[in-house]
């Protein structure tokens, strides 16, 4: 049975050489994979943008609630 180090150890290493294999490349790599499962016949799904939720007071910093005018001194 494999320990917990030596499954890490493998992943670290695929990882590793993966990287190595696309110049250590974020970009490239990504390409790569998304080419990969593209020829393993797997489809990309692609949902619409959410509208996004109006700020809650909470969300609210404290300046959005000071006066606009200058401050003054009582």
């Amino acid at each position: 049975m494999m320990r917990e180090q030596d499954v890490l150890a493998e992943i670290r290493a695929v990882r590793d050489e993966l990287a190595r294999r696309h110049g250590d490349d974020a970009w490239a790599l990504s390409r790569a994979l998304v080419e990969r499962s593209r020829l393993a016949g797997r489809v990309v799904v692609r949902f619409p943008a959410r509208e996004p939720h109006p700020p809650r007071a909470v969300d609210l910093a404290v300046s959005d609630f000071a006066p606009s005018g200058p401050a003054t001194v009582a």
